[in-house]
């Protein structure tokens, strides 16, 4: 079930232009039209991206998650037998690694494609929501690491007491330039730049994949 060229194209273009509304519904139309090829890929997607953290933090169950659900998809039986939901998934991810919280649910949405949906775009909807936390999982760990000041106050921002108005209580001397920064971090060029080249990848990717 082999995908249109032109399809891939629109897709592409919308990528460069960053035309957010309208690049996810052409990927998810994409990955509706061969959903087994799409679980697959995203699969393997979370067992490369779930390296990252684990010097840090222990995501082994991902990977088991992972081939399970592989060895279901070549035998012919996920949709009889679904692999056992992780106890993993729920705990609660709070003071964490930086990313680590937006990979498992990434990783929830992945289980819930094919464990709550059963449409192909239902499912594919549950495969890009999981492919998108993943790349907000892979900026956060980039941004702590090559960014920590400005990270670190980003994390003070959040955790800090509000007044009955709502408004943040900082203390004096803060620099406020770099916690905006930290705060805003997903809409930084760099930022910007590194997802556009990245979902790039990922229709690269997609082309081999679903061409099948």
């Amino acid at each position: 079930m082999g995908i249109q060229n032109s399809d891939l194209s629109r897709l592409r273009q919308t990528i460069y232009e960053r035309q957010w509304k309208e690049f996810f519904p052409l990927a998810r139309t994409l990955l509706a039209k061969n959903v087994v090829q799409s679980t697959l890929f995203v699969a393997n997607e979370m067992k490369w991206s779930h390296l990252r953290f684990q010097q840090s933090y222990d995501l082994g169950w991902v990977a088991k998650l992972a081939n399970e659900v592989v060895r279901l998809i070549h035998t012919g039986f996920l949709e009889d037998e679904l692999p056992v939901l992780p106890v993993e998934l729920g705990g609660m991810f709070i003071d964490t690694p930086p990313g680590v919280s937006n990979f498992v649910a990434g990783v929830e949405a992945f289980w819930q494609s094919f464990a709550l949906a059963h449409e192909p775009e239902e499912r594919a909807n549950y495969l890009l929501k999981a492919l998108d936390n993943f790349l907000i999982a892979e900026l956060c760990h980039y941004w702590a690491i090559v960014h920590p000041e400005e990270w670190g106050l980003r994390e003070v921002f959040w955790h800090a007491e509000a007044d009955s108005e709502g408004r943040k209580l900082l203390l004096s001397g803060i620099d406020r330039n770099k916690m905006n920064t930290g705060i805003m971090f997903l809409k930084q060029p760099e930022s910007v730049g590194y997802k556009v080249a990245r979902w790039l990848s990922l229709a690269d990717e997609l082309e081999i994949v679903l061409d099948k």
